[in-house]
């Protein structure tokens, strides 16, 4: 059986972890648990847990920085669906965590040398902190990260926007 020309760039591409165009599509948490647990596993891994699952890509070398971003904010969906399940006597610690999770990939503390953010990460990333933020009473905080995702992703500036009125008038009427 003949190979078509460049078929064997298009296996290294299958056995590689991103390939073009894959992760594009990638915006709900089910599909970041997918993808973390396909990815550990190609290298081997049999997590035990979506944490386990997360924390392997985070840590691992070939990770790219949108795998580790969509496992921290993978984490940190987590721990805020922990917290949802109202099985958790004091919810603080895990709420902090999931922000710090969100907030490693819209600080852009999860770059590695010569890596540039991930748009679409840093989006969700950065919506998702400034959601807890509010939620935790954080006006400065939301409106700030607010103010980032403006000046990283201008085509949502008229949402996000009105997430900041939205945010202000709260914080005038609860303090």
């Amino acid at each position: 059986m003949q190979q078509k020309e460049g078929g064997d760039r298009q296996d290294e591409k299958r056995r590689g972890f991103a390939p073009e165009g894959y992760l594009d599509s990638v915006h709900s948490g089910l599909t970041s648990v997918i993808l973390t647990t396909r990815f550990s596993r190609s290298f081997g891994a049999r997590p035990e847990s979506a944490s386990d699952a997360y924390q392997k890509v985070i840590a691992h070398p070939k990770a790219d920085v949108c795998a580790r971003s969509l496992a921290e904010i993978g984490l940190g969906s987590l721990l805020e669906t922990q917290v949802k399940s109202g099985s958790i006597n004091d919810p603080e610690p895990l709420l902090k965590a999931a922000f710090d999770h969100y907030y490693n990939v819209f600080s852009t503390n999860n770059l590695r040398p010569g890596e540039k953010i991930d748009p679409a990460c840093f989006k969700t990333a950065a919506l998702a902190g400034a959601k807890l933020a509010e939620e935790r009473k954080q006006w400065d905080v939301a409106i700030n990260i607010y103010k980032q995702v403006i000046s990283v992703v201008p085509s949502i500036r008229t949402a996000v926007e009105r997430k900041i009125e939205r945010v202000e008038q709260l914080r005038a009427e609860k303090g």
